[in-house]
């Protein structure tokens, strides 16, 4: 939020263009062309994970379900609706704590990447940006907010008291 907030502000001063890139996309875009499906996790905590689906067609990357946060079981049944036979790689700082699930769920079908890549790579979220870029259509930088995905504990706790 904070870095978002310099970017809009040093570009609204020196009226320069901005992109914004998705975490997940980015830790997506790491492990392109190991397989077709992509699946990027983080650990959002209390039981919660943060998580997307990207298919990739032509070394695009095409989001199928997009950043959302959820319990192990929305990942599943996410998986399961898009998934046919054909392997997915699981990838991010959410992985490690949900291997052995994934694995038994997944069976044949779960692959991932050696290191999990826990941290999106510089180089991956600048040429993910420059490609952003390329295409020369900007967002307003004002209109820029950072993703959202947690709602505030508050509201969660009053969703799990109410059912």
């Amino acid at each position: 939020r904070f870095a978002l907030g310099l970017a809009k502000g040093m570009a609204w001063v020196h009226g320069l263009p901005i992109v914004g890139v998705s975490t997940l996309a980015s830790v997506a875009n790491q492990v392109r062309g190991e397989a077709d499906w992509i699946l990027p996790m983080r650990e959002a905590g209390n039981d919660f994970i943060f998580f997307a689906l990207y298919h990739t067609r032509n070394r695009e990357l095409i989001p199928v379900q997009p950043p959302t946060m959820g319990r192990f079981e929305d990942v599943l049944t996410m998986l399961h609706a898009h998934l046919g036979e054909e392997p997915v790689v699981c990838c991010g700082c959410g992985v490690a704590g949900y291997r052995n699930l994934l694995q038994a769920s997944l069976g044949k079908r779960f692959c991932t990447h050696e290191s999990s890549l826990p941290q999106p790579s510089p180089e991956f979220l600048g040429r993910m940006g420059l490609d952003i870029w390329q295409t020369g259509q900007f967002p307003d930088p004002m209109a820029l907010e950072p993703l959202y995905l947690r709602p505030p504990q508050a509201q969660m706790n009053r969703r799990e008291l109410l059912g």
